[in-house]
């Protein structure tokens, strides 16, 4: 059996903080923009939903706009990004190094205010990257390579920014994703911007 890796004293700090600062039950508008293209083929997705956070964790999605390529969605595919964002599967979501579930996950190396983390499993929901944090401890930016790539990409980087949104509450207000790799005899590139506003603690 493996031991657990020591962290450093700071990650313990992080983690807290980030706890702390993700309590609560509040609103927010979710819009992301999908876009992939491969030779002659382009494709495109952007919805906007009100979403419900309950502790940080995506509880209820209320869809107000939802295209694919440029066309209303129908009905079947409402539903299926509903229930992907309300019922994600293991490795959905990043199960980032500041979060005190997975922390333990990560080898962590400190230089200054940024972190450096190497993950200890090669599956989807972790990654290898950095994060820059406060002179709280919260997590402000953040860019990291999956450890484990999307179908058919084979490089691919996430970037993304945190804020505080409300009195006592910080969340991620900006990811940008960007990916490249082969389509058939195709090269092929993909990229997602995703955006937060408008919160609101509900209590």
């Amino acid at each position: 059996m493996s031991m657990p890796v020591a962290l450093p004293p700071v990650v313990a700090r992080i983690a807290s903080e980030y706890r702390r600062t993700k309590r609560g039950t509040v609103t927010c508008l979710y819009r992301r923009s999908f876009s992939v293209h491969a030779g002659p083929s382009d494709q495109t997705q952007d919805f906007t939903f009100d979403g419900t956070y309950v502790d940080g964790r995506l509880v209820s999605v209320r869809i107000l706009r939802y295209t694919v390529n440029g066309k209303r969605a129908s009905a079947a595919q409402i539903r299926s990004i509903v229930h992907s964002y309300e019922h994600p599967k293991r490795g959905d979501v990043f199960e980032a190094p500041w979060d005190p579930r997975f922390m333990h996950q990560y080898r962590d190396v400190v230089r200054g205010r940024t972190l450096f983390f190497t993950a200890l499993n090669r599956t989807y929901g972790h990654g290898n990257g950095s994060f820059t944090y406060d002179a709280h401890d919260d997590v402000v930016s953040y860019t990291y390579t999956p450890a484990v790539m999307p179908q058919h990409a084979t490089s691919g980087t996430v970037t993304g920014r945190r804020a505080r949104v409300l009195p006592g509450y910080w969340a991620m207000v900006g990811e940008r994703q960007t990916y490249s790799g082969h389509y058939a005899v195709f090269g092929a590139s993909a990229s997602v911007v995703i955006m937060r506003s408008g919160f609101h603690r509900v209590r």
